[in-house]
């Protein structure tokens, strides 16, 4: 009886373990091999390379994926890359094998590929818009991906804008250029980047408004011009191109930029970035410099003896040193916050522009070559002095607090701009040469003008006047004088006069009879008791209204127009 029982219990616990052994085998964890993924097979720029890509195959049991790369036999196995190059092989092969992702319990998923190398004679073309370029240039002669490597090594100059043949997204084929001096590529939002490690004879590149992420020209020794402004750059390294002499990085991402191994450079042009470290310790030849809406405020150009043009816009520059820069021409310092600018030693000084800045003062006597001026926005600037101004040409010192306008003997001055200020006076008797002048909204009781025959436009419209002398302005073409105390207008002798606003005076008679080619008229609220239009049959806009006119003279009826406008009592009337 106790066998029995002994027997009963070892088999209740062999018939256990059966049955836990037969649970575990008919549910195994499925193992499924990585799924499909795709291969792309290139040719390289010598042809005879075969580039594989692919995309990764994903495990659906999570596990890590290798690839081996299958070409006649097994080339590399346990692969982690998604990216292979078979090398060396013959012209015009057919190469075919495929792409294994393992797991890591050894179930696979293969991916095959196929392509013919190329003739030695050709390098390859990818980008249909870049060989369609080449062949408008005549550098190529039909679309079929691939170039003549003769006809890329006799080219020396390869301009790739304004063809019309569609933006180009990859330069390969490039490498082959290896005689180019010149390339211009430019306006291609989707290059991303750009191989030109093999164009070593390049002395003048211009890659403007891309979409460079990176540029190595670190092979590029030759290089003397370099543009690469409006892309996407975060560096740039051109500690190589020691012979460069014109740099143009605008429009970037740079933060910082070290040039001192270019000593040679005379041009650079670093606006437009978030820079904050610019050395430029060794380039004494520096002639230009433009780094507006940097963050290099306070930039110290001490050392750049040799500038002639100097860009420092929107920097937040509150201190701007330039006494030892004696060979200036240009500056540009607006939209910085300076109270004082002292310009005493830079006597060359041509142009100035320092326009929405917190200058009290501008004194420029000692600036007798200077041209152009340009100091408008700056609302606290009360004076500016000239000196004699016999140089300057144009003035833009418009919404300002000016109360006076020195200049001696503005013999040149062609352009004022000067609206919007404090001015009781302007004195241009001796400006012969003057074309425009808009000093609307100042406080003027007195306006003089030379005697001239080239002011074309006179805006005083505005101010105090109770006079104004047009007899010798023969010339003008549009006379705004509205909203001053005038009395009587003569513009008799302003024969070609086409736009005449005289509204808001007290102007008692207006004889427009030998102004034929006046085609806007505006007299509105004067003392007008009459107005002879019979001559004007050029006339296309009236305004008279708030007057005393009872009678409009016109040589015919169809002279009035729809938009012409007067008051109730006055009639249009057909004169002899």
């Amino acid at each position: 009886m106790k066998t029995n029982s002994l027997l009963w219990a070892l088999l209740v616990i062999l018939t256990g373990l059966g049955l836990s052994g037969c649970k575990y085998t008919d549910n195994p964890e499925a193992n499924l091999p990585p799924m499909p993924f795709i291969v792309k097979a290139s040719l390289s720029a010598n042809g005879t390379d075969v580039v594989l890509t692919w995309t990764k195959a994903k495990d659906p049991n999570g596990d890590p994926v290798t690839y081996s790369v299958v070409y006649k036999d097994t080339l590399v196995k346990n692969l982690t890359d998604t990216t292979f190059t078979i090398q060396q092989l013959s012209e015009n092969t057919t190469v075919m094998g495929s792409i294994v992702a393992w797991d890591d319990r050894k179930a696979s998923t293969s991916s095959s590929f196929s392509i013919t190398t190329a003739d030695s004679r050709y390098v390859q073309i990818p980008d249909l818009s870049f060989e369609r370029a080449l062949i408008k240039l005549s550098i190529d002669d039909v679309v079929d991906g691939k170039l003549l490597l003769a006809s890329a090594l006799k080219t020396a100059n390869l301009n790739l804008i304004n063809l019309n043949t569609g933006s180009i997204q990859d330069l390969r084929g490039i490498e082959a250029f290896t005689n180019l001096k010149r390339l211009i590529c430019v306006g291609n939002y989707n290059l991303t980047s750009i191989d030109l490690s093999n164009n070593t004879a390049l002395t003048y590149l211009v890659l403007t408004q891309n979409g460079l992420s990176s540029l190595d020209v670190s092979k590029n020794t030759s290089l003397q011009t370099l543009a690469c402004d409006n892309n996407k750059l975060t560096l740039l390294d051109v500690s190589k191109n020691v012979d460069m002499q014109t740099l143009d990085c605008s429009f970037n991402q740079l933060q910082s930029l070290n040039l001192t191994q270019n000593k040679l450079l005379q041009t650079l042009d670093c606006g437009w970035n978030p820079l904050t470290t610019l050395h430029l310790s060794q380039n004494a030849s520096l002639t230009a410099l433009d780094c507006a809406s940097s963050k290099l405020d306070n930039f110290d150009v001490s050392l750049l003896t040799s500038l002639k043009t100097y860009d420092c816009s929107y920097t937040q520059t509150t201190k701007l040193d330039l006494s030892k820069n004696v060979a200036l021409q240009e500056l540009r310092c607006g939209e910085n916050p300076m109270k004082e600018l002292n310009l005493s030693s830079n006597r060359n000084l041509t142009s100035l522009d320092c326009y929405y800045s917190n200058l009290v003062n501008l004194d420029l006597s000692s600036n007798p070559l200077l041209q152009k001026l340009r100091c408008s926005e700056s609302r606290q600037l009360t004076t500016i002095d000239l000196g004699q101004g016999q140089s300057i040409q144009t003035i833009d010192c418009s919404q300002c607090s000016l109360l006076t306008l020195n200049m001696l003997s503005p013999v040149n001055l062609q352009s004022l701009t000067c609206f919007a200020n404090q001015l009781s006076s302007l004195n241009l008797g001796v400006s012969s040469s003057l074309a425009s002048l808009d000093c609307s909204s100042n406080k003027l009781i007195a306006l003089t003008v030379a005697p001239n025959s080239t002011l074309k436009n006179l805006d005083c419209n505005l101010n105090q006047l109770t006079s104004l002398d047009l007899s010798k302005c023969t010339a003008l073409e549009s006379l705004n004088c509205a909203v001053n105390k005038l009395t009587e207008l003569d513009i008799t002798k302003s024969l070609r006069l086409e736009t005449l606003n005289c509204g808001n005076n007290r102007i008692t008679e207006l004889d427009t009879r030998q102004n034929i080619y006046l085609k806007t008229l505006s007299c509105l609220t004067n003392q007008l008791t009459t107005l002879d239009l019979r001559k004007n049959t050029a006339l296309t806009r009236l305004n008279c209204e708030v007057n005393k006119i009872q009678v409009i003279c016109l040589a015919s009826l169809a002279q009035v127009k729809s938009n012409w406008t007067k008051d109730d009592s006055a009639v249009y009337k057909v004169c002899n």
